[in-house]
């Protein structure tokens, strides 16, 4: 039984050190090195090393197989500094010891990348990442607090959170489309979550304890642009009652002074015309127009529950929306510095 062992252990170190390797030990932590620069698989499942480390691959592009650390001991962080792509997937499953993983430079991966129980798991670094065949899946990984993937577009299942109780952060503003389920729940922390080019999802079940979801489309940034803009106007029409008010009982001894506040840059109700934008009529039947100095190269038309109804690829003098049924919509203009939008509600009569 004992040399049966060893024989396994032998093996599977074969695969992960084919091309050679060094270590070194830094501040208590082991530091080995991978010079690989393609592999089978990545394979640490109930390893039991000695002291806690840290694996670091400078030379790997290519994995044809998995990356695999399943109830790995003082396993404490994976390094894939040039990993462009992997065939399979990637599991980190109940390791009481993992806190890191960085593939900066992954760009895609054609299976599942799941995380799972892993309790001291802080950084998920995959901010290259465009593209999964099949699952994003984190769960139960109650330090995680960011997962941050801007360049994601696609995956071909699902893409799914569930209780990372400190999560403060899901972004994903490239996200396009989820081929089968969209679940985010059981975050009580959660305070941004960014969904901004989502197009589609089979299914969709944002709910409970995520107290930043109000109503789709999930872009916390626009709205955030959308309400502090009302608030300006608001409180700049209140100002601007109180100013007539006083207008009114000094009009008649100081007309010349008045016209020198009128245009003075600190008068309230001077209002900074470029960053308005109006939607009219509303509520519209049939058509609606915009009204903006801004100039804007795609319009967007939403339904309450999210999904894309309506692109309108250019400006235009009115915009089209016989065929929409009467409801609510958001309109989400996107400015031509390819960067900001305006997000307005429309109501459909």
């Amino acid at each position: 039984m004992r040399k049966i062992t060893f024989l396994i252990l032998i093996l599977t170190c074969t695969t992960v050190f084919s091309n050679g390797n060094s270590s070194i030990l830094t501040n208590d932590v082991k530091i080995i090195e991978v010079l690989a620069d393609s592999l089978e698989n990545v394979n640490y499942s109930n390893f039991d090393f000695e002291v806690p480390t840290k694996i670091i691959f400078p030379n790997l592009t290519y994995i044809d197989g998995d990356i695999l650390a399943e109830s790995s001991k003082n396993l404490v962080e994976l390094d894939f500094k040039v990993l462009d792509s992997i065939r399979g997937s990637i599991y980190i499953w109940e390791s009481p010891d993992f806190r890191k993983i960085n593939a900066p430079g992954l760009k895609s991966a054609l299976g599942t990348i799941s995380f799972y129980s892993n309790p001291k798991l802080e950084i998920v670094n995959f901010t290259g990442l465009i593209k999964t065949g099949r699952d994003i899946h984190f769960v139960h990984n109650p330090k995680l607090l960011e997962f941050n993937t801007p360049k994601l577009e696609s995956t071909g299942d699902n893409f799914y959170f569930h209780s990372n109780i400190n999560l403060i952060e899901i972004n994903a503003p490239s996200l396009k489309s989820v081929a089968k389920h969209l679940s985010i729940h059981g975050h009580e922390k959660l305070q941004k979550l960014n969904l901004c080019s989502l197009e589609f999802a089979l299914y969709t079940d944002i709910s409970g304890n995520n107290p930043v979801v109000e109503e789709p489309p999930y872009c916390p940034d626009l709205f955030d642009d959308e309400e502090e803009e009302e608030d300006k106007e608001d409180e700049s029409e209140d100002e601007e009652d109180e100013s007539e008010d006083e207008v009114e009982e000094v009009e008649d001894t100081d007309d010349d002074n008045l016209e020198e506040e009128e245009g003075s840059e600190d008068d309230p109700r001077v209002v900074d015309e470029p960053t308005r934008v109006a939607l009219y009529p509303n509520p519209a039947r049939g058509v609606f127009r915009i009204d903006s100095e801004i100039e804007f190269y795609k319009i967007e038309i939403y339904e309450a529950t999210g999904n894309l109804v309506t692109t309108f690829r250019s400006s235009q003098e009115e915009y089209d929306i016989s065929l929409l049924p009467a409801g609510l919509y958001y309109v989400v203009a996107h400015h031509t510095d390819g960067v900001h939008a305006t997000v307005k509600k429309l109501m459909v009569l």
